[in-house]
């Protein structure tokens, strides 16, 4: 069974493990280096204490495997969407349950019109990931599109699911 719930203090330092795996700082648009201790402690706090940024942690059958962060930005009424799962689980729709149940409540919680996902060319399965849910291609920046996906979800996530 699959489960999201909000982090916590204590979820620290498995953002951190995640954040720096090698296939997760592969497919990173700002940068393809470690991120520190330090520089994650601070994002981490930041985070916690934001009201515009949703992270949960994405649970299958009693273990953490992956996570999914929504910034809000309210003026643009967009969603920018940033999720990790765990290799072995990508197969198994762990990460397209999650996200549309994380785009679900950002749609019934916040004014938002449009969820956008920002995926370098060279990561094809993200790309295909986010087409099969319904996103489009909006904007081509050079190293990496970025894709929509127009909210109301609602009527959305029955005819995918």
């Amino acid at each position: 069974m699959i489960k999201l719930r909000k982090i916590k203090a204590q979820d620290i330092w498995l953002l951190y493990s995640w954040v720096n795996k090698e296939d997760s700082l592969k497919n990173k648009i700002k940068t393809d280096e470690r991120i520190s201790k330090v520089n994650h402690e601070e994002w981490f706090k930041n985070s916690l204490n934001n009201d515009t940024r949703l992270i949960w942690i994405v649970n299958k059958d009693n273990k953490d495997i992956g996570q999914v962060r929504i910034d809000i930005n309210r003026e643009c009424k967009l969603g920018l969407i940033d999720i990790f799962i765990e290799k072995q689980y990508r197969k198994l729709k762990v990460g397209k349950t999650s996200l549309l149940e994380a785009i679900e409540y950002v749609d019934m919680n916040f004014d938002i019109e449009h969820m956008v996902a920002n995926i370098l060319n060279s990561n094809i399965n993200s790309f295909k990931f986010f087409q099969n849910l319904g996103f489009e291609q909006y904007k081509d920046y050079g190293h990496y599109k970025e894709l929509r996906l127009k909210l109301s979800i609602l009527d959305y996530t029955k005819s995918v699911l």
